[in-house]
C-alpha cells in the first residue's frame, strides 16, 4: 500500500499536452501512440489493504487490474490533465502464486497495451531458491516455486526487457537461470527486502521521464534509488543489509556452465578423498549468508574467493567461474553489513527436506551440484541428473566427521565439552534458561556461541561464554537468539511485544579487541521486524526503524520451555518499557537465581547434536553446582536435522 502511494506521486512530463488538441476524439488511442510509459498493476493475495492514501480502494476479495497514467479530460475549453489510477478490470479471486494468474496478466497487458519494451515487477514475499516467491495468504500461503515462475513467464508469451523482483532473497543463480529465456535483465536483492520496498516511486519517475531507458539502466536506477532511499532515512537496519543487483540474463548460459564446472571439480576431489567433503563444506559455511539458515542462501562469489585463497581446486575452473560471475552481475549496491556481496547467491541444499530438494532439482543449473547433494544426504536425485554427470556415490558423512565428544570441567569450574576433530563443526552454541520462581516456569534467555578455553590431550575444551553476564536492554536481561554470523559479526533476534503484536528486535553484535588481549562485545539494535509468515518459509516485510516506534510501550518476551521444545510459541511477558529512538544493549550481571545450560553442536551438513541441560545456581558473584552433580564422561548423542 505504501508503494502504491509512491506510484501515485509519479508525475508525467508537461510536454505530453502537445499531443492533444481540443478536437481530438481518440484520446485513448493517442495515449498509446505518444511513446509514454503505461503503468499497469494487478492486486491480490492479501487479507487487507491500506490503499486509500494512494487514492484507490483495493478489494481483498477480488483480483483487480489498474492503470496509472497522465489522463486528459476534454472540458470543452481544452484538455485538463491529471495523474490518476483507473480500475480497468475486476476478476474473480485467484491465487497470485498460480502460474496461470501471472501468465494471464502478462498476456492481457501485452494485448491491450502493446509497447516497444516491457518490464515486469513482482512485488511480495520471497523465500530464496528452495521455496520461491509470491505467497498468497488468501490461499493457505500458497507459494510460487521457481519452476512455476518459469511456467508463468513461458505462458505469458512476451520477452521482457527487465524483470524486477521486489521481494526477499531472489537475486540468486537459480532465479536468473529460470528467467534467462524470457527477459534480458533481472533486478533483485540477495538479502531480505524491507517492507518499504525498492523506492519504486523514484525509479518509476526516472523511467517516466526517460522512456527510452533500456533494462540495464532501469536496473541501475532501481539499485541507486534503493540505496538513496535508505541512506536518507533513519533506518540503520535497511542501510546495513542493503543488497541489489542487476543481472545480464544473456550471460547466464556461461555462468551455468561455470557453476557446474565448479561442482564437477568438487565432486572429483571428494571422489578421490571423502574427507574433502568436509573441506568444501567448511568454506561453503564461510561465505556470506542471506536471510538465516532456513533459507540456505550463500554468496557464490565468496565460495570461489575462499577456494582460491586456500589453494584447493583447479585454478582455471575457479577463474572461469569468477569471470562468468563478474560478467553476469552488471551492477550491484551493498550496505556495510554485506560489504563482500558479489551480487548472486546460490542454494546450499544440504539438510533441506527431500520435497524441497525435489523442487530445487527442477531449476538447478548444475547436475554436478545435485549429484553432490545426493551423495551427502538421504535425498535421491532424479535419474535425469546422471544422464549429464557421473554419480558420486553415497558418502557416510557421520563417519567422515570422526568426532569425539566428552564431558569435562573447565578450569573455572563450569561444565564444558571436550571435542576432538572440530573440522566438521560449523559452530558450538549454548542455550541459557532461567527458572522464574513466581510462576515456576523455565524461560529461555537465548542461544549464542561457546568459546574455546583450553586445548587438552584429546581435543579442544569448549564452554558457555561468561553466561552470567548477559545482554540486557536498559538493565533488563532479554532473550537473544543468534540467527547467523560471519567473521566477527553476528545477527540476533530479540522477541518483543508491541501492543498485542509479537515481533523481534534485529540486533547486530561485533567482537573487537579492547587493547588488553581480551575481547569486548558491542551491540547495535537496528529496528523492529515482524518475523516470519505463519505456515510459510518467507520473512514478513514489515521492518521498521526504532525512530518510527519511539514513545510506544513494549515488553520483552521470553519463550516458555515446553517439554524441551526449541520452538515454543508460548511467551512469558516482561515488564512494560518505553521504546526510544535508540535502545542500549550491553552485557550485565544476571540477577541471582537458578539457571540451566545445554550445549548444541551444529555440523557442516546442517545437523545438530544437543546435550542434556544441567542446573547451575548464581548468587550474583559466583556459580555453584548442585550437590552430587556428575558431568565427566563420554557423550552419546545423535545428529538431527
Amino acid at each position: 500500500s505504501e508503494n502504491l502511494a509512491e506510484i501515485g506521486a509519479v508525475t508525467y512530463p508537461s510536454d505530453i499536452r502537445s499531443f492533444f488538441t481540443a478536437g481530438d476524439s481518440t484520446v485513448e488511442d493517442t495515449m498509446r501512440d505518444i511513446g509514454r510509459v503505461q503503468i499497469l498493476i494487478e492486486t491480490g493475495g492479501a487479507k487487507a489493504w491500506n490503499s486509500e492514501p494512494a487514492g484507490i480502494y483495493v478489494s481483498p476479495s477480488a483480483l483487480q487490474r489498474w492503470s496509472y497514467s497522465y489522463f486528459p479530460e476534454d472540458t470543452g475549453n481544452g484538455y485538463q490533465f491529471r495523474n490518476e489510477f483507473r480500475l480497468l478490470e475486476t476478476l474473480p479471486l485467484r491465487s497470485m502464486s498460480d502460474p496461470e494468474t501471472l501468465a494471464e496478466y502478462i498476456r492481457w497487458g501485452v494485448e491491450n497495451f502493446p509497447a516497444k519494451k516491457y518490464a515486469l515487477v513482482l512485488w511480495g514475499h520471497g523465500a530464496g531458491s528452495g521455496a520461491g516467491l509470491l505467497i498468497d495468504e488468501l490461499f493457505d500461503n500458497d507459494i510460487m516455486s521457481l519452476a512455476k515462475l518459469r511456467d508463468a513467464l513461458a505462458g505469458g508469451g512476451a520477452y521482457m526487457e527487465a524483470i524486477v523482483i521486489d521481494a526477499c532473497l531472489m537475486a540468486n543463480i537459480e532465479t536468473a537461470w529460470v528467467a534467462k529465456d524470457y527477459a534480458h535483465w533481472l533486478v533483485a536483492s540477495e538479502e531480505t527486502v524491507p517492507g518499504q520496498g525498492s523506492a519504486i516511486g523514484d525509479w518509476l519517475q526516472d523511467l517516466v521521464n526517460h522512456p527510452a531507458l533500456d533494462g540495464r539502466w532501469l536496473g541501475r536506477c532501481v539499485c541507486d534509488a534503493a540505496e538513496n532511499k535508505y541512506a536518507a532515512g533513519d533506518d540503520r537496519m535497511s542501510r546495513s543489509l542493503l543488497t541489489w543487483s542487476v543481472i545480464d540474463l544473456t550471460k547466464m548460459e556461461r555462468l551455468g556452465r561455470a557453476v557446474d564446472g565448479v561442482f564437477q571439480m568438487i565432486n572429483d576431489n571428494i571422489r578421490q578423498n571423502h574427507i574433502m567433503c568436509i573441506t568444501y563444506a567448511k568454506y561453503l559455511f564461510r561465505t556470506e549468508q542471506y536471510g538465516d539458515e532456513r533459507y540456505r542462501m550463500r554468496d557464490f562469489g565468496g565460495l570461489l574467493y575462499d577456494s582460491q585463497a586456500i589453494g584447493i581446486g583447479d585454478s582455471e575452473t575457479l577463474d572461469e567461474a569468477m569471470a562468468a560471475l563478474v560478467d553476469a552481475v552488471d551492477y550491484n549496491v551493498r550496505g556495510d553489513g554485506h560489504s563482500t556481496a558479489y551480487g548472486l547467491t546460490f542454494f546450499y541444499g544440504v539438510g533441506a527436506s527431500e520435497s524441497m530438494l525435489d523442487q530445487y532439482a527442477e531449476v538447478c543449473p548444475s547436475p554436478a551440484m545435485l549429484a553432490c547433494l545426493d551423495s551427502v544426504s538421504s535425498w535421491t536425485a532424479p535419474d535425469s541428473v546422471y544422464e549429464q554427470t557421473i554419480r558420486l556415490g553415497e558418502i557416510n558423512t557421520s563417519a567422515v566427521l570422526r568426532m569425539t565428544v566428552e564431558r569435562a570441567m573447565a578450569p573455572d569450574g563450569l561444565p564444558a565439552l571436550q571435542i576432538g576433530n572440530v573440522d566438521g563443526l560449523s559452530d558450538i552454541y549454548y542455550r541459557l534458561y532461567r527458572l522464574d520462581e513466581e510462576s515456576d516456569q523455565v524461560l529461555l534467555l537465548g542461544k549464542t556461541n561457546c568459546r574455546a578455553v583450553h586445548s587438552g590431550e584429546y581435543g579442544m575444551l569448549w564452554e558457555a561464554n561468561d553466561p552470567m553476564h548477559w545482554p540486557s536492554i536498559d538493565g533488563v536481561p532479554c532473550c537473544i537468539e543468534i540467527v547467523r554470523h560471519s567473521g566477527m559479526s553476528r545477527l540476533y533476534h530479540i522477541p518483543v511485544q508491541i501492543n498485542t503484536n509479537t515481533a523481534v528486535l534485529l540486533c547486530n553484535q561485533t567482537t573487537n579487541s579492547n587493547g588488553t588481549g581480551s575481547e569486548k562485545n558491542g551491540y547495535e539494535i537496528y529496528g523492529v521486524w515482524e518475523g516470519y509468515q505463519a505456515d510459510a518459509t518467507a520473512a514478513i516485510r514489515g521492518a521498521q526503524p526504532l525512530a518510527m516506534l519511539s514513545g510506544r510501550y513494549y515488553r520483552l518476551l521470553y519463550p516458555v520451555d515446553t517439554a524441551g521444545s526449541r520452538r515454543s510459541t508460548a511467551y512469558f511477558p516482561g515488564e512494560e518499557q518505553t521504546m526510544y529512538r535508540q535502545l542500549d544493549l550491553e552485557e550485565m550481571p544476571l540477577p541471582p537465581g537458578t539457571y540451566y545450560i545445554e550445549y548444541e553442536m551444529q555440523d557442516l551438513f546442517m545437523r545438530a547434536m544437543r546435550t542434556e541441560r544441567f542446573e547451575i545456581h548464581w548468587d550474583g558473584q559466583q556459580i555453584t553446582l548442585p550437590d552430587g552433580f556428575a558431568w565427566e564422561g563420554p557423550v552419546t548423542m545423535n545428529w538431527t536435522y
